[in-house]
């Protein structure tokens, strides 16, 4: 143990060797003036290495003389980094009504109010709406649209203040052609760029899956979008990751995936996870590991309400539920 930074000598040569070198520059950066991992220049405007955040340079010029012996280690750090945050548990929302776990977008169970720009939780809206007779938004009180020019309208005053979801919305809107709108397969392809550029989980998921049709065919964007929508929470992008890593072998890689869906929400995942089991390629504990996280999510989100909306729902269509409560 060195300044408490711990060698786990069960590892691999090459991850101890990056981990040694952490080491080095922690005790560095706490005892010694900083030094060019290049030139050996020491100063204190020296800059980190922006992948492997392992080694500093004085300048551009060392940074490329140093790349040839550098290289190796800052892949292997680099991509130890990425998984680090790739494999996170995402946050979640609560529903700003109930204050209970809002379910993945992907199950139809919510509602963006353009009015506003909060999403809420199938429940709220439908008790809301029966308890008034009309279709108040349950956050802001303002009534609901008369009509799609209306809608179109809000939507249009969200995305002026740069909301993420109503340029998602958007872009849905002219995908599919609805709400009066011509279909137009580029506007909305912008739209949904500017969401997630905004920071849309959900729009990184359907970018991923318009670089995967025929039309627009890119697998190396479409796992680019796949992963950051993961990472910012969207569990059809993290189910998607899953079956792409279990198509490559990467059996250990697709379960990971699967469990943290699965504690999101999904029941692709858990179900997947399942015939994986089944099949020998993924273990009891991590089938057990992905029950006990879908039956947490599945605590966090029940109540009366919802239980009230899925049994009424029954044979419809949630999305166009969700979308008359809007």
């Amino acid at each position: 143990r060195t300044n408490n930074v711990t060698v786990n000598v069960q590892r691999s040569a090459p991850l101890i060797k990056i981990q040694q070198n952490a080491t080095i520059m922690a005790s560095s950066d706490a005892d010694v003036p900083e030094e060019c991992a290049a030139c050996g220049k020491r100063g204190d405007v020296l800059k980190k290495c922006g992948a492997c955040k392992l080694v500093k340079y004085c300048g551009s010029a060392c940074q490329r003389a140093h790349r040839r012996e550098h290289k190796e280690r800052c892949l292997a750090r680099a991509a130890e980094l990425f998984d680090e945050t790739l494999f996170k548990q995402p946050p979640h929302e609560d529903c700003p009504i109930c204050f209970l776990r809002l379910a993945p977008t992907e199950l139809g169970e919510n509602g963006y109010k353009s009015c506003c720009g909060k999403t809420i939780c199938n429940g709220c809206l439908f008790a809301i709406g029966s308890a008034d007779n009309r279709l108040f938004c349950p956050f802001c009180r303002a009534p609901g649209f008369d009509d799609a020019e209306e809608h179109i309208g809000r939507l249009k005053k969200r995305m002026e203040m740069d909301d993420a979801t109503a340029f998602r919305e958007m872009g849905t809107l002219y995908f599919e052609g609805s709400y009066g709108l011509t279909r137009d397969a580029v506007r909305a392809h912008e739209l949904l760029q500017r969401a997630a550029g905004l920071g849309s989980a959900d729009a990184h998921c359907q970018l991923a899956c318009i670089y995967r049709s025929p039309a627009k065919y890119n697998e190396k964007k479409a796992l680019y979008h796949d992963q950051q929508g993961a990472i910012g929470g969207s569990t059809s992008a993290r189910h998607s990751l899953g079956i792409s890593e279990f198509k490559r072998g990467n059996f250990e890689r697709a379960t990971k995936h699967w469990v943290i869906a699965a504690g999101d929400g999904s029941k692709r995942s858990l179900d997947s996870i399942q015939l994986a089991f089944s099949g020998g390629v993924a273990t009891k504990v991590q089938y057990e590991n992905a029950l006990c996280a879908y039956q947490k999510y599945k605590d966090e989100t029940k109540s009366d309400q919802r239980d009230e909306v899925a049994a009424f729902m029954q044979g419809f269509d949630s999305n166009a539920f969700s979308r008359e409560f809007t």
